[in-house]
């Protein structure tokens, strides 16, 4: 009885591979190939890394001698103008006029941004020394200024932070230094300053300090 139980299950089992092998064959007549299913991956592919190919706003300038830009951080320049430590200039650009706030009300927000009442752990500003508000003109261009005092190198470094209208342009300047001793340097800036959009650069910029300025 074992023997023709077993007989029984060996032809039908043959008999399933001979139908399918001919279903597959069938299949195939057409030439076209067939493509068995992988499993699908676990891994869910990122979709908020940062990329190089985001485009930057990168500005080309002059500055006078004894002025050094920053090749891989053009927007950072540092100069010895005087006695003590070498004063330092940065320029970003903020876009159009008409997509800004008032040069003033930019300048207000920095200054509630940094007044030393809620002054933020960490700051190195010198709020004995106080803010002063400015309003005026640089190498013909308006300017509101934002001057108070104290950097991580020197609590009575002069800080002048200047929100600009440059040619329909809303530029801001960071300068720490003199402002007199500095102004040629941002005259120089203002007269020769463009924009170009170009990729962000795959590496860590450089601060002044690593090129040797």
């Amino acid at each position: 009885m074992k023997n023709i139980m077993k007989n029984m299950l060996s032809r039908l089992l043959l008999i399933c591979v001979t139908l399918l092998c001919a279903g597959l064959s069938g299949c195939m007549d057409d030439g076209q190939t067939l493509i068995l299913p992988t499993p699908a991956s676990s891994e869910t592919p990122p979709t908020n890394l940062l990329t190089q190919d985001s485009l930057i706003w990168v500005p080309e300038y002059k500055l006078p001698p004894g002025w050094h830009i920053n090749l891989d951080n053009p927007e950072a320049a540092r100069g010895k103008t005087g006695q003590g430590l070498p004063s330092e200039l940065k320029v970003f650009y903020l876009g159009s006029v008409e997509k800004n706030s008032p040069l003033s009300s930019l300048r207000d927000r920095l200054y509630q941004e940094t007044y030393c009442q809620d002054q933020a752990p960490g700051s190195f500003t010198n709020c004995q020394r106080g803010f002063q508000k400015i309003t005026r003109e640089i190498d013909g261009f308006h300017a509101e200024i934002l001057r108070y005092y104290g950097t991580w190198r020197d609590d009575q470094q002069e800080v002048n932070e200047i929100y600009l209208d440059h040619d329909g342009i809303i530029m801001r300047i960071s300068s720490e230094g003199d402002f007199q001793e500095i102004l040629p340097a941002i005259q120089s800036m203002l007269q020769t300053i463009s924009w170009t959009r170009e990729k962000q650069r795959s590496g860590p910029a450089q601060e002044p300090e690593e090129l040797g300025l």
